[in-house]
């Protein structure tokens, strides 16, 4: 616990790509085939799980908004802190996931952009982000210390 507590204060570097995905940008494509489950865990959380039978084959958590994207004076939902376990990797769930967590925010709660922030290394991801059909908007490197951001380098992407 005070383990955590320290980890918390500590100056943390942040090299992110930031993805967004809005109605005129939906591209339909093949959801996933398994049962998801949506939870509201808190007002500004809510979790999705694929399941094959009892077993979690992915999940993925949206939130309601993130400090972060005040950096490029956006805000809205951002789909994060998404796994996939090592045995279902490789069947294009990460992808087919997020693309319906997108479909329902876009059509269903009728949000106008939704967002996915990813490490700048997080090669495999960034491939299922962009198989899902968002598009990079930008790129932020920073030092984080509690709430606030020093230096922010932002380098938006061309095509946004």
């Amino acid at each position: 616990m005070i383990r955590n507590f320290i980890k918390k204060l500590q100056l943390k570097q942040i090299d992110v790509f930031v993805f967004v995905l809005d109605k005129e940008m939906y591209q339909p494509m093949s959801l996933p085939e398994y049962p998801v489950k949506e939870s509201q865990v808190s007002d500004t959380k809510t979790h999705y799980k694929l399941y094959d039978g009892e077993v979690v084959m992915h999940r993925s958590t949206l939130f309601k908004r993130i400090f972060l994207l005040r950096l490029i004076h956006k805000k809205g939902p951002v789909i994060g802190d998404c796994y996939t376990p090592l045995k279902y990797r490789g069947q294009s769930l990460y992808p087919k996931m997020i693309h319906y967590i997108a479909k329902n925010c876009l059509f269903e709660k009728k949000i106008d952009e939704l967002f996915i922030i990813v490490d700048t290394t997080n090669k495999a991801s960034i491939r299922g982000i962009e198989k899902a059909g968002f598009l990079k908007y930008a790129q932020i490197t920073t030092k984080r210390w509690l709430l606030f951001y020093f230096k922010p380098i932002i380098t938006y992407n061309k095509n946004s």
